[in-house]
C-alpha cells in the first residue's frame, strides 16, 4: 500500500542494512511482516528520499524507535541437544502466561535443538545471536535458566563460553535457576559460585551438589537468595512459578497458577 520503488540488502558479519527508496518505512514494516521475520533496528538513517535501517539479523525482538541498550536484559532458557523437553517448555510456556520476558537460546550456531526424547525444538536465538545482545549488567530479576535431562545438562556444562556468561551473571548480581540434573552438572560445576548454598535436584545427583559443598533439600523447588532449583519433571511448573515470583511478582504468579485449575 505504501510505493516503493527498490530495496536493497547490504549483508555484514552481524549485521544487515535494508535501502528503502520511499519517503516513509511503512514499506519496510511490511516487508518485514510478510517475510514472519522481527528484527532489532539498529539505525534509521533519511538520505533524501532514501530510509536506510541497519537491523541485528536473527533476533526475535521487535523494537523500533527504543534504544538498543534497553533490550539488552532478559531472562534466557538455555539448550543443548539431550535437554529435557517437560522442563524446558513448561518453563517457557508458564513464563510467557505470565509475560516474563524470556527467549530460548541455543548453545550451537544453529537455532535447532533436539531434546532427550527425540523432540526438536527451533530456539528463539543460536549462540551468536545470543552474544550479540547479551549485556554485561544484571539484577535479581533477570535469569539464566537451565533445564535438566541428559546429556543435555553435562552437553550445557562442557560449553565454555556459556559457563563464563554465568560466572559474570551471578557475580554481577544476577539470578539463576535450574531443574532436574542441571543442580548438580551445571552449578555444582562452579563451587566457586554456589558453595554453601542450598539445592533440590534429582534424585540420584545429590553426591555432586554434597562435593561442591552445596545443601541439599528433598523439595521440588528451593529458593536460595538469587538461586531458583528444580527437583525434575514433574515438578516443572512448580519450578517455573517460582521463577515468575521472582521476575515479576507473587500475585502474577498466583494468577497463572489458577489458571490451570478448572472452576
Amino acid at each position: 500500500k505504501h510505493a516503493a520503488c527498490m530495496i536493497v540488502v547490504k549483508k555484514f558479519p552481524s549485521e544487515f542494512e535494508i535501502e528503502l527508496v520511499a519517503e516513509h518505512s511503512d514499506s519496510l514494516l511490511d516487508f518485514i511482516r510478510l517475510n514472519s521475520k522481527v528484527f532489532v533496528l539498529v539505525e534509521t538513517k533519511f538520505v533524501h528520499s532514501v530510509c536506510k535501517m541497519r537491523f541485528c539479523k536473527s533476533s526475535i525482538f521487535f523494537n523500533f524507535g527504543k534504544p538498543i541498550d534497553t533490550i539488552m536484559k532478559g531472562n534466557f532458557i538455555f539448550l543443548a541437544d539431550g535437554f529435557e523437553e517437560v522442563e524446558a517448555l513448561a518453563t517457557l510456556d508458564i513464563l510467557r502466561r505470565g509475560e516474563g520476558d524470556v527467549k530460548t537460546v541455543s548453545i550451537y550456531e544453529n537455532s535447532l535443538v533436539e531434546g532427550a526424547h527425540g523432540m526438536q525444538m527451533i530456539s528463539d536465538l543460536c549462540w551468536e545471536d545470543f552474544e550479540e545482545i547479551a549485556h554485561e549488567d544484571a539484577s535479581a530479576t533477570y535469569f539464566m535458566i537451565f533445564p535438566g535431562g541428559m546429556p543435555g545438562a553435562k552437553n550445557l556444562a562442557q560449553f565454555a563460553p556459556l559457563m563464563e556468561r554465568l560466572v559474570k551473571h551471578y557475580n554481577a548480581g544476577g539470578g539463576v535457576a535450574a531443574i532436574c540434573a542441571s543442580p548438580a552438572v551445571v552449578l555444582a560445576s562452579r563451587p566457586e559460585l554456589f558453595k554453601g548454598s542450598e539445592m533440590t535436584c534429582y534424585d540420584g545427583f545429590e553426591p555432586a551438589l554434597a562435593s561442591a559443598g552445596i545443601a541439599h533439600k528433598a523439595a521440588g523447588s528451593v529458593i536460595s537468595g538469587r538461586i531458583i532449583t528444580g527437583r525434575g519433571p514433574g515438578y516443572a511448573p512448580e519450578f517455573a512459578l517460582a521463577i515468575l515470583s521472582a521476575i515479576k511478582d507473587t500475585e502474577t504468579a498466583a494468577a497463572v497458577a489458577a489458571g490451570f485449575t478448572p472452576r
